[in-house]
This record gives C-alpha cells, structure tokens and sequence, in this order.
C-alpha cells in the first residue's frame, strides 16, 4: 500500500513539472510574441559601405529617437557611406552623420536624413541572473529576428577591456548593434559580440552606457568619414574592355583575382565617348569627358542593374553623382554574346591580372629586322578588345612584299603576368611566336611567298 501510495505521487509530481512546463513554455511564447510586435518595428538593418560604394557589413541597429539610430562602433569603423532600412521595409535611409560616439563602449548614434521612427524606451536598471530577455536584428542576414534568452551572469563581465553583459539569447555575425530587451521591450544592452569556442557565449554593451551616450548629443552632426576613418580610396586599375559604337568601354581590374561566382558584386565601368556626339548622348555638361556607372553585377543568375552614376571631366574631377533611387534598381538580365555578358564572365570567374588578357590591349611600336636578308623596317602592332574578343592588327614598312594584315592567334598565360602568343597572317602567309612580358612584346616571324621565305625578329614597346 505504502509503495502505491509513493507511485502515485510520484506520478502526480510528474505530471505536475509538465504542466509547469508547458505553462511556462507557453508564457515565455506569448512573451516573445508581444516583445516583437512592439520592438521590431524600431529595429534596422545597417549597411556600410567603401569608398567604391562596396558593401562592407550588414548588421543591425534600433531608433533611440525618431531620427537616431544605434548601433556597435565596430559596424561602421573603416566605412566610407552607410545607410539604413527599417525591417520589413523596403525603403532605404542614408546615414547622414554621427551625433555621438563612445570607442571604448563600442557605440555610436547617426543621424538619419528622411525618416520617422520608433524609439525604443531604455532601461538604466541593471538586469538580474535569471532574467528574461530577448535579441533582435539580422543574424546572417535573416531580418527581423528574436531570439529569447536570460541574463546568465550576475552584473558585468570584464571581455577583452570591455564592461558586458552574459547573455544565453543566440548572437551571430549580422546581430551586432541589434538591441537586447527584457519582456516590456524595454533596452538592456546592445548586442556586440559572443564567443565562438564556447557556447551560448554572449554578450552585451550594458543599456546604462548607452544612455549616457544619448545625453551628450552633438547639436552639430559630424561626417562618417570624419569618425570611421576609412581606409583611402584604391586607385582604379582601368583596363580597355571594347567599344559601343563610338564609346570606349573600360572597366577597374583591381577587384579581380578571386572567384565570384555565385556572388552578388559591385564593378565599375568606365565609359569615354570618342566623338562630341556621343558625349552629348551620355551627358550636356559643357566639359564632360567621361563617365562612370557602379554595376551592381549578379554572378549566379548573369543580371545586372546600375546602382550610380558619376561624370567627370578632362582633368579627372568629379562633376556630378547620382545615386539610383532603390526603387529603380531593377535586375536586367544580361543578353547572351553582349559585350556586358563577356564581362559578367571575366569579373565574375575571377580573372587576376596573370589571366586578365584586357591588360594586353594597347599600341606597340617598334620595329622588324630579317635574319635571312639586309633588310629591316618599323612595325606597329595593335591588339584591341571588340566585343570581348581579342584582336590584333600589324602594319609594318621596309619590305616589298608585306605591308599589313590582320593576326589569327592564340594566347596562352605563362604566369607573372607573361602571355604566350603563337600567330599567323589571316591573308599573308606569315607565321610566328612572341612574348608580352611588361609592356614589351619580342618574337619571331616566318615569311613565305612563292619560294621565297624570310625569317625575322619583332622588338615592340607598348
């Protein structure tokens, strides 16, 4: 009797845990589900970007005012631009300065141009063990997440110089500067860093720090630059691409060298009308020489949409840049054999400059000597990109029989920036090898007519 007595009960204990459970389980849903729909609106998502207009990070942020949003320090140090876009919305805000910022405590506040959000009200109390809270923001790109968690530490821990809160709610790359709230959506912390050795390592810049940010706000908003210190604009490495009509078609090497494909990109293409027609078509600014679009480029599915414009004039000098509203960026897919799907394929599988045979292109002179006669001349060689196919055209003086002709080749990347090019004459009977190493091109030629044949040496400057 005593052991059913002792089985009953302990079936009664059982099931009484379940129900606790599941009370609870369901309390802390509830919980989450009201803590989102009065804290996510006031969440974004920040983007930053170089000085080419690159992204850099993705990360996230929340309004502390109707036009100020917060976010980690580490999301924009080293960005040249950044904007915002509030979750589950498509509209984006451009960053128009910095209003307050704290290294130390890995904050800052921007100022936002065109926008009215929802401030999030901020608690100075500080959390308890145990307590329930929640993060929001973008981990790996998933907009407008939450994720519940509790505040696994009493008070502070001292991290790498820096005063933070032990959190168990998951933080991934993408969540920092994304807010930390506890069950009234009220802010705890900002979300900043976790531990990838361990687990449920995580970690938050205490609310109170933030709060003393908000009240020392500069009247006077200071430029991104002037705080993130980015790194210098690169130089554009501008290699001769082929012709639109009368329009010359550059585009900047200095981003190739790794495999693309797959990837989402921005290139820039340079264009340089060669008439004053055609530079009326692209621009009616009196001293326009040429322009320059940024190119957002989608490697996987061969789509391309302009994102900028910018034009400039004979000396180099910026006259006028233009974003691309969001909402006319639309994704244009590239037509099949276009001069822009030979240049999707050239970015996009990641040419370097040892396989990049645009930096061929260009005028060599110099000149022609026989081996097998006293005689010699000059030589002009010139290759040249159409379309995305390489073209070479010779013009020579000094011989009787040969003047000029057009070259069938191949060329073949021998490393460090040497081409092979074995040739010959589409309409002279004139064979050949030869090297492109630096700038120079040297070969040798073999000339037949009739029975007669001559040998020679080609030494070419670009």
């Amino acid at each position: 009797m005593k052991m059913e007595r002792l089985s009953r009960s302990l079936r009664y204990s059982i099931w009484l845990l379940i129900i606790i459970s599941l009370q609870c389980a369901g309390s802390l849903a509830q919980n989450a589900g009201e803590v989102a729909r009065r804290a996510l609106p006031s969440v974004v998502v920040v983007t930053t970007y170089d000085s080419l207009r690159h992204p850099l990070i993705l990360a996230s942020g929340f309004f502390v005012t109707e036009q100020i949003v917060a976010t980690n320090f580490h999301v924009i140090e080293g960005a040249s631009d950044a904007d915002i876009k509030i979750v589950g919305e498509s509209k984006l805000h451009r960053i128009s300065g910095v209003v307050a910022v704290s290294k130390e405590r890995d904050l800052v506040l921007l100022q936002v141009a065109d926008v009215r959000g929802a401030p999030l009200a901020i608690s100075t109390k500080p959390p308890e063990i145990g307590d329930e809270i929640y993060a929001l923001g973008n981990p790996e790109a998933l907009e407008g997440s939450i994720s519940p968690g509790i505040v696994s530490s009493k008070g502070t821990r001292r991290v790498e110089a820096e005063d933070l809160i032990q959190i168990t709610a998951p933080i991934s790359h993408g969540s920092s500067g994304g807010p930390v709230v506890n069950k009234l959506a009220q802010v705890i912390g900002v979300a900043e860093s976790f531990l990838s050795q361990g687990q449920n390592l995580n970690f938050a810049v205490p609310s109170n720090y933030l709060a003393s940010l908000i009240s020392e706000i500069e009247s006077t908003p200071r430029t991104l630059t002037a705080v993130t210190n980015p790194k210098p604009r690169p130089v554009p490495r501008w290699v001769f691409f082929g012709s639109v009509g009368e329009t010359d078609v550059y585009y900047d090497s200095g981003q190739l060298g790794e495999d693309q494909r797959g990837q989402l990109l921005t290139i820039r293409i340079k264009w340089v009308p060669k008439t004053d027609e055609a530079r009326k078509k692209l621009s009616d600014h009196p001293t326009f020489r040429y322009q320059v679009n940024f190119d957002d480029l989608d490697c996987a599915h061969s789509a391309s949409r302009i994102i900028r414009f910018e034009e400039y004039d004979e000396q180099g000098i910026s006259l006028e840049s233009i974003d691309v509203p969001e909402a006319n960026r639309a994704w244009e897919a590239v037509k099949p054999g276009s001069m822009m799907a030979a240049l999707i394929q050239k970015i996009c599988s990641g040419s370097s400059p040892d396989t990049d045979v645009g930096s061929l292109v260009g005028t060599y002179t110099g000149t022609w000597a026989s081996n097998s006669y006293p005689v010699s001349g000059a030589l002009v060689l010139t290759m040249a990109l159409e379309g995305g196919q390489m073209t070479a055209r010779v013009v020579l003086t000094g011989s009787e029989y040969f003047n000029e002709d057009t070259l069938i080749f191949k060329l073949t990347p021998m490393g460090s920036g040497v081409w092979k090019m074995d040739y010959k004459g589409k309409k002279s009977k004139m064979t050949g090898t030869g090297l492109f190493r630096g700038g120079q091109f040297v070969g040798d030629y073999r000339f037949s007519k009739l029975l007669w044949v001559d040998r020679g040496r080609w030494n070419l400057q670009k």
